[in-house]
């Protein structure tokens, strides 16, 4: 089923003329009931074909997940070099170019380079309002304010999954790639947890702490795009500037990626060091070195399981799953509890059925995805 589907050309690509030499495009892959969620990656040198990937990996997920949508992206191209004011205008265009998808059940959200605020502003600029279900105690903004770090906690459930079932240190030290809200929200959970997070980089290079960063502090100096305030930390802390990728061989118990795809691929898996390795961001590791590193007794955690968050949380809300009449902190952690329980369930069948079987790692996530669907069905007839 989930074989099959993946294969098919997406129900709708558009393109859209955003001005100042910027592209626009909206991918919607699979269509349930008319509706398709994903979130848009800005970014210079995106191209189409990008975001069909990226769409399709959507539709994976929400297989994985079991939330009931359809698979979508969308993106922005910006020129390399872009004025604020021209960036705002791109933004303005977008809005007005999606606004009929918008409206016609296709929604966009946020993803790499994409701010809340540059959400906000093109389905202001499309005239769009996303409306919540009838008894949700949250406006769709308000809601995201603090419901934000749902991704990164769901990579940290699957890391705990990972962490139980490898050979791995009790207090882990720990690697991360990618500083932005997914890398933020793993940390801190691995902070208060009692890991040491010992290696960062964001967009301007890397940072290293042999003892451990103190993470609500790094967070506190943070800019809202990730990028560590250098001036804040402490003379012992190394500074490697203008690499981004050395931090992905360090020796380390655990290597998150949560910045950007294609890190590691069969022509550089044999030198990374890290115990495990855990997806954060959308399709970092190539599926022959997943299969290396299973096949070497190192813990994995897939991207399409691992760093599904926001899009079942969005699932769950849009689909009616949580109790009317909650407060606004019983919403939030219904959602957060929600989506730790769907991916540490999953985790457990990945690493189960891969211990058992020593299959390649697609066809156990292909096999988890029908299994799933086939659920959700059975569920769905039975509620009819």
């Amino acid at each position: 089923m989930l074989r099959n589907l993946l294969q098919t050309l997406p129900k709708l690509t558009v393109e859209i003329d955003c001005g100042h030499s910027a592209k626009g495009f909206v991918v919607a892959h699979t269509l349930v009931e008319g509706k398709a969620v994903g979130g848009t990656r800005i970014a210079p040198g995106l191209s189409q074909e990008d975001v069909i990937r990226l769409a399709r990996g959507m539709t994976f997920k929400y297989a994985i997940s079991g939330g009931v949508m359809g698979g979508s992206k969308s993106g922005i191209c910006l020129p390399a070099k872009v004025t604020d004011r021209e960036r705002n205008e791109i933004l303005d265009n977008f809005g007005e170019g999606a606004a009929p998808l918008l409206h016609g059940g296709v929604y966009m959200g946020c993803d790499l380079g994409c701010t809340y605020d540059d959400r906000d502003r093109f389905h202001r600029a499309a005239g769009f309002e996303v409306k919540v279900p009838d008894g949700f105690p949250y406006s769709w903004p308000e809601l995201w304010k603090h419901y934000g770090p749902v991704t990164g906690r769901g990579v940290y459930a699957a890391f705990e999954v990972v962490h139980q079932n490898f050979d791995l240190s009790k207090n882990c030290e720990i690697a991360i790639q990618g500083f932005g809200n997914v890398g933020q929200a793993f940390a801190l959970k691995a902070f208060y947890d009692g890991h040491k997070v010992v290696a960062l980089a964001d967009r301007l290079g890397s940072v290293y702490c042999k003892e451990g960063f103190n993470i609500p502090e790094l967070v506190k100096h943070a800019s809202t795009d990730g990028i560590i305030d250098r001036a804040q930390l402490d003379q012992s802390v190394g500074v490697f500037n203008g690499d981004t990728q050395k931090i992905i061989y360090a020796p380390c118990d655990a290597l998150v990626l949560a910045a950007r795809g294609d890190q590691i691929n069969a022509y550089n898996a044999d030198k990374i060091q890290a115990k495990s390795i855990i997806e954060g961001a959308n399709n970092p590791v190539s599926r022959d070195a997943r299969d290396f590193f299973l096949s070497q007794g190192r813990g994995l955690a897939p991207d399409v399981v691992a760093n599904c968050g926001a899009a079942l949380g969005t699932a769950l809300i849009f689909n009616n799953k949580f109790e009317p009449g909650m407060t606004q902190q019983e919403a939030l952690n219904w959602g957060f509890s929600a989506v730790d329980h769907t991916i540490k369930r999953n985790m457990g069948f990945f690493i189960e059925q891969y211990k058992r079987e020593a299959r390649p790692s697609q066809e156990v996530l292909l096999d988890l995805g029908d299994r799933n669907l086939y659920e959700k069905q059975a569920s769905l007839k039975t509620a009819a």
